[in-house]
């Protein structure tokens, strides 16, 4: 006997304001491990306002839009509701610590639309002067420029975020030719495949989750980048010196990774930092101070800040 295909309901949690969207998303992706998709129209808005995107690359109903979004995809068996209630639940916990609330929205998705109907969240991103993001299904806009295809359904990260659209920005600027770079907590590679599609020579990129480990891979294969991927603890794992290492990750993290510059960074070389909270940004660089390190510059972008920081050459 055939067993009928189940259709889909998608699922999107609404948020007033960003307090909540991390931890928001943290359990969207633990729930859809198959990923999930944010919208976030106050980061497109910031970027068209700043002339970094073209509005007419977004429809007027995202630029209208005045909710963040998150989104993920239940086939609807037996257990779905059980897991959407929760999936809610646990979403207005976290909310209510920091003082949020949200609304929901149900759609239901014919399972022989599920395949196209996700892709219409995603669209080409831009960074710096010639780098874009571009879906696998999507043909860039700009041929000439860098391109890097992604796929977005992965749950670790397609460049969206302003704590990676930071570091994606600032690359162009930093990355010089055949310049060894280390990318600590990779995600999904995009990072490490940037640097390396603009020029970088020896490019490693380490994560310690397995599963990031394996997405970085595919994305290097599905872009040709000759990039070294492997499974670390933060710099544990990595042999040698670079020129530049990015940490996209967590404050704390971060604060965990400082001492172990020392032994990985060639004297002279950057340090750049992102995925600090606006709040935590003092606390970062005394941090680096206290280690021999120079805060160069810090750039922020929302809630969000980057850090680059220089090795001194006696350090």
């Amino acid at each position: 006997m055939q067993v009928k295909d189940l259709d889909w309901m998608e699922v999107t949690c609404l948020l007033k304001s960003r307090a909540g969207l991390e931890a928001v998303t943290e359990i969207f992706n633990e729930v859809f491990p198959g990923g999930t998709m944010v919208d976030d129209p106050q980061a497109i808005l910031h970027h068209v306002e700043s002339n970094d995107w073209d509005a007419h690359e977004f429809s007027p109903a995202v630029l209208a839009e005045d909710h963040l979004k998150v989104s993920g995809f239940f086939e609807q068996d037996e257990g779905w509701r059980a897991r959407y209630a929760d999936l809610r639940s646990r979403v207005a916990v976290a909310l209510e610590a920091v003082g949020e609330s949200c609304s929901w929205q149900e759609k239901p998705v014919a399972n022989e639309d599920w395949s196209e109907s996700w892709k219409e969240h995603y669209h080409i991103l831009h960074y710096g002067t010639r780098i874009q993001v571009v879906p696998e299904w999507l043909e860039p806009d700009v041929p000439e420029d860098i391109v890097i295809r992604i796929e977005p359904g992965m749950a670790f990260g397609t460049g969206e975020h302003e704590t990676t659209s930071l570091c994606m920005n600032w690359l162009e600027e930093l990355i010089r030719p055949e310049m060894t770079v280390f990318d600590v907590g990779t995600g999904s590679g995009i990072l490490a495949i940037a640097a390396r599609s603009l020029g970088a020579g020896r490019v490693d990129a380490m994560d310690f989750d397995p599963l990031a480990v394996l997405a970085t891979a595919d994305n290097a294969a599905r872009n040709n980048a000759s990039i070294m991927v492997y499974k670390s603890d933060l710099l544990a794992g990595c042999v040698g010196r670079a020129d530049l290492i990015i940490a996209n990750i967590v404050t704390d993290v971060i604060l965990r990774l400082i001492p172990e510059l020392d032994a990985h960074l060639l004297p002279g070389g950057y340090l750049l930092c992102s995925g600090i909270a606006r709040e935590r940004a003092a606390e970062i660089g005394a941090a680096l101070a206290a280690a021999g390190y120079q805060v160069i510059e810090q750039r922020e972008d929302g809630e969000w800040c980057a850090i680059l920081a220089q090795k001194g050459a006696q350090a």
